[in-house]
């Protein structure tokens, strides 16, 4: 009993120490624990602040601006970062730099610059990002930030920020609670407040990682908490402690007597038995057997424990050897999964490249066939007019003389026809290449409506009655109109559909022209014909240069591209045309343009000039001609003959051409732009830079006939510029008016 009330004893008493114990643990846990907090969320704090700081400054337009303009960056920026400080207890150094590292200015005079952070710098100014970096055992914590120019987004400079961290954490010992040791761990080094802080163990009790902004969140900044060497008991806590371990002892000793028989024998097989057990049963092959003494118990522990150790030898070689060929049967999965995906890559980019390819080669096939039917249309178009030229021009030089007045006058009406034609085809050839090129210029500006059907009606009149087709117009009443266009590409647009309606009428069908506003956006002209209509198939070759759908083959006279021009022209213009057609019904073609404010039309329409009558032959005039060929020279030559009363003198070349007009002073020039030597510009230039040659009408005669080549002519000083080939009456118009001193 005595001893059973002493063991009683000895465990309540250990049972008290115990719980008071673990309650100044927890108090003490608890306390630390929000010392940390609490240091924690100043750290933050502070390093947030000066986070901002230094990205404010990066952002600072004046900063920026100082930067790119280096001779304000004396007078600016030095003042600027003297009154610049740290926030709150940080500790350190500003520095601006320029895109180079060079430094400019400092918040601190006489410091002297870190060159040994350039390594941070240059990755700050390399990558345009803030980089962070700890020193001299995370004493001094480096910031950089760079500078961005906001108009170019280039980087012009950096902020850079050197800190005495350890400065800074001492001046925050007021929130160091007594017997607490914090030590902040940046870069992987880390100091401690205060430095003289003696702890009690190489292990912090609490630890967390901080939460800061930008670069410094790189640094893996952590915040530890030590305690310094524990806190000594009371004299009369040490007088309990060695009662309950004299108790104890005792306690101690009366059962190590009762328990040291049955220790020494039936203990160790126990244990043997227990471990045998376990190792069965848990396959824990790590279980030893406690070997003591030399006695029959101890040798049967050794010998299980080398038979266990066996054991546990020969399971790690199996473990290792399974271990090794499910490794090699995992790198062989991996190897048969990159093989595959390579295979399938490879294939499907083989796949793709043949795909391309076959695109490939039906886009060059397809243009290639569209550039050989290009061109065969092209050259049928071009050989069936000379055709006629050069065939009617042989039979008159076979026949010469037999041939009647009747017959030659035939021929030759078929030869100019026929030129005529080969000229509207060039004319149209160049417009599309043109377009096609991208160098056709129309203006958008309002064109009124009615006055522009009313004048194509005018110019179609003559073509409708020699067709027998009746022109009706149905746009006189319409309220006034105007479209945004180009008013003489308009004009093109409009006749060309207007005369395909009358060419490819039926006999005595008739044309209708109208006018109508679709909404406030758009109008819309329409050419209605009673014709033939168009065949689905028809429809589907519509645009195709050349394509006449099938008029070639009858009397009707064609380019085959006026349409592809037209449909062209409009959509530079804004609009677009539409077709609505039934076979053997006519057609209408809609013309849909953007709507313009109404302009005034009440304007009187152009008055045609007649031509000057031929000069009566009281003066002779001469005429000096500047042409290089000389088939045009005898062109010249027929022509003027028209004229008895007008002489007619030829240069080849511009300096014989200036030479002839100083000496022979005529009363009108002729001059090709394309001549040998100096072109037909420069001749214009000299001869008007003369005084006494200042005044003669000169007139370019040239087979440039692009408006380009038309506007540089008038600008070089001739008074009139024709293109070739010539219209003789026009010619002669020009002629007479010029020689008779008539304004251009």
């Amino acid at each position: 009993m005595v001893t059973i009330s002493m063991a009683a004893a000895t465990v309540l008493a250990a049972a008290s120490f115990y719980a008071s114990h673990r309650l100044i643990a927890e108090n003490t846990r608890q306390t630390q624990t929000a010392a940390l907090a609490a240091f924690e969320r100043h750290v933050d704090f502070e390093s947030r602040a000066l986070i901002r700081m230094l990205e404010a400054m990066a952002r600072n337009a004046f900063i920026s601006n100082a930067l790119v303009d280096s001779l304000g960056r004396d007078q600016y920026l030095a003042p600027f970062l003297r009154d610049q400080e740290f926030p709150g207890d940080w500790k350190g150094t500003l520095w601006l730099v320029d895109f180079k590292g060079r430094p400019i200015a400092s918040n601190k005079a006489g410091s002297d610059f870190p060159y040994a952070h350039s390594a941070v710098l240059r990755s700050a100014l390399s990558s345009g990002r803030q980089q962070a970096e700890a020193f001299q055992d995370a004493r001094l914590l480096v910031i950089a930030t760079p500078v961005v120019f906001p108009p170019t987004r280039s980087i012009e400079g950096a902020v850079l920020a050197v800190m005495d961290l350890a400065s800074a954490m001492e001046d925050n010992a007021a929130l160091i609670s007594s017997g607490n040791c914090f030590r902040l761990v940046v870069g992987g080094a880390g100091i401690k407040v205060p430095h003289d802080c003696a702890v009690s163990t190489d292990e912090p009790v609490l630890s967390d990682t901080l939460a800061l902004s930008g670069a410094l969140a790189q640094l893996n900044p952590r915040l530890e908490l030590y305690v310094q060497q524990g806190p000594r008991f009371s004299m009369l806590g040490i007088y309990a402690l060695a009662y309950l371990a004299v108790i104890g002892a005792v306690f101690l000793a009366v059962l190590w007597a009762s328990r040291r028989l049955a220790a020494q024998i039936v203990d160790p097989l126990a244990r043997v038995t227990d471990a045998a057990n376990t190792i069965v049963r848990d396959n824990r092959l790590d279980l030893r057997v406690a070997a003591e003494g030399r006695d029959e118990v101890g040798r049967l522990a050794k010998s299980f424990n080398q038979m266990v150790e066996s054991l546990q030898t020969a399971q790690a070689r199996v473990r290792e050897d399974i271990n090794q060929i499910k490794r090699a049967e995992g790198k062989l999965k991996a190897l048969n999964t990159v093989l595959e995906q390579r295979v399938a890559e490879r294939t499907a980019d083989l796949e793709k490249t043949i795909v391309d390819l076959d695109k490939a080669r039906d886009a060059a096939e397809r243009a290639s066939r569209a550039k050989s039917e290009f061109l065969s249309r092209m050259s049928h178009e071009l050989r069936t007019p000379l055709n006629a030229i050069l065939g009617f021009a042989q039979i008159l030089r076979m026949r010469g003389a037999a041939v009647s007045a009747d017959e030659r006058d035939q021929h030759v009406g078929q030869i100019e026809k026929a030129g005529w034609h080969l000229l509207e085809l060039i004319k149209e050839l160049l417009d599309l290449s043109r377009i096609e090129a991208g160098t056709m210029l129309v203006s958008r500006e309002p064109v009124p409506l009615r006055r522009l059907c009313a004048e194509c009606i005018e110019l179609l009149q003559p073509l409708a009655r020699a067709a027998g087709i009746t022109v009706i117009d149905r746009t006189v009443d319409v309220e006034p109109l105007a479209a945004l266009g180009d008013n003489t590409r308009l004009s093109q647009v409009l006749m060309n559909l207007l005369s395909n309606a009358v060419k490819y009428n039926r006999q005595g069908g008739s044309v209708t022209l109208t006018l109508n506003a679709v909404d406030s956006d758009w109008v819309e002209i329409g050419v209605a014909d009673t014709g033939r209509g168009f065949t689905a198939e028809q429809l589907r070759a519509l645009y195709q240069p050349f394509n006449r759908l099938g008029a070639d083959r009858a009397t009707v006279e064609g380019t085959g591209i006026g349409l592809v021009i037209s449909k062209r022209l409009t959509e530079m213009m804004g609009g677009r045309i539409e077709l609505a057609t039934k076979e053997g019904a006519g057609a209408l073609f809609t013309l849909r343009l953007t709507r313009a404010q109404p302009i005034d039309e009440a304007q009187a329409p152009p008055q045609q000039v007649p031509a000057p009558p031929a000069l009566t032959p009281r003066v002779m005039r001469t005429v000096l001609s500047i042409e290089d060929n000389p088939s045009n020279v005898d062109l010249l030559e027929s022509v003027l003959s028209e004229r008895p009363d007008v002489k007619l003198i030829s240069a080849p070349d511009g300096p014989t051409g200036l030479e002839l007009a100083n000496t022979r002073r005529p009363d009108l020039i002729l001059i090709d732009i394309g001549l040998p030597g100096i072109d037909g510009y420069e001749v214009c230039r000299r001869l008007r830079a003369r005084e006494d040659l200042k005044a003669t009408p000169i007139l370019a005669l040239s087979a440039n006939a692009m408006q380009a080549d038309i506007e540089r002519g008038r600008a070089a000083g001739f008074d009139d510029y024709l293109t070739k080939p010539l219209d003789v009456r026009l010619f002669l118009s020009h002629v007479d008016r010029l020689l008779q001193g008539g304004a251009a």
